[in-house]
């Protein structure tokens, strides 16, 4: 099978890209119709890709897989020995949040979650976060029952916007999906999005540079663990990494490993408290 699955449409006469492409990298590499459970395997990981930026030419309306997603990554190597592993690509030429509701989408987590495992989880990164984040909203029993965002712009990256006024190449097919990750369209859509279900285990990865920089050089940790996150009590932790590098840094991997089985759950007030004044939400209490 070609890295773009091509769907030919019958009754129309025409052949159509599908705009959503899966494939098991681990522990061997197979295509989205032979994929299959490893005996005794009990733990799925989907590699959910980020922005895509096709200055190279490429269609937005195509699926390409990034490195980071493919069998021989370090990512895909240290997460084998857990979980079976699987990647998804998708097109990039709608508003992210309109990815998580095409069928096609549900259709391959739908084949995933048919295999039998009892734990599914989505590993997302940036933008990739926020398609996670609108489907188990759409779909809250489509079988997930992790979503661990890394480097999410959640509330949204000034870098959308950058890349307008300094007029980068953003092809005029990739605007709709490059304007959906503007801040002020996610805080907009943010204000009517249904809240994360209880059902699924939520972790908001928050990535930065350095102590002294507020994010990861693309995105904020304000934008990454956003306002209605810690409203809904949603805990978060820190990873230190520049954006593009954290998954393909190997001390980075390590922890992106271990949040597969660390306890996840919601926040109480105090514990609330302590993240929203180490984010700059709130100021610390006064010694006594």
């Amino acid at each position: 099978m070609s890295p773009i699955l091509i769907v030919t449409a019958i009754c129309l006469g025409q052949t159509t890209i599908c705009p959503v492409e899966m494939m098991q990298v681990a522990p061997v590499r197979k295509p989205y119709d032979q994929v299959v459970r490893t005996a005794g395997q009990s733990q799925a990981v989907i590699l959910l890709q980020g922005l895509d930026l096709r200055g190279d030419g490429l269609d937005p309306a195509h699926p390409r897989f990034q490195s980071w997603q493919g069998s021989t990554s370090p990512l895909v190597a240290a997460l084998q020995g857990s979980a079976d592993v699987f990647s998804i690509a998708y097109a990039q030429n709608l508003p992210v949040e309109e990815i998580a509701k095409l069928p096609e989408f549900a259709e391959m987590i739908k084949r995933i979650n048919d295999l039998g495992y009892a734990k599914k989880v989505i590993l997302a990164h940036s933008a990739g976060g926020i398609v996670a984040r609108h489907f188990i909203v759409e779909k809250p029993k489509a079988g997930i029952t992790r979503v661990i965002q890394i480097g999410v712009p959640n509330a949204g990256a000034k870098l959308a916007e950058w890349a307008f006024f300094l007029k980068s190449t953003v092809p005029a097919a990739q605007v709709p999906f490059v304007e959906s990750l503007k801040p002020a369209y996610r805080q907009a859509l943010l204000q009517k999005c249904e809240k994360i279900p209880e059902s699924v285990e939520f972790l908001c990865v928050v990535t930065y540079r350095s102590a002294n920089d507020a994010g990861d050089t693309i995105v904020h940790k304000q934008s990454q663990w956003s306002q209605d996150l810690y409203e809904q009590k949603i805990p978060c932790v820190l990873l230190q990494g520049k954006h593009t590098e954290v998954v393909e840094h190997d001390q980075c991997i390590k922890s992106i490993c271990g949040y597969l089985s660390m306890p996840v759950a919601r926040l109480d007030r105090f514990q609330l408290f302590e993240k929203r004044v180490e984010f700059g939400y709130a100021k610390p209490l006064p010694e006594k």
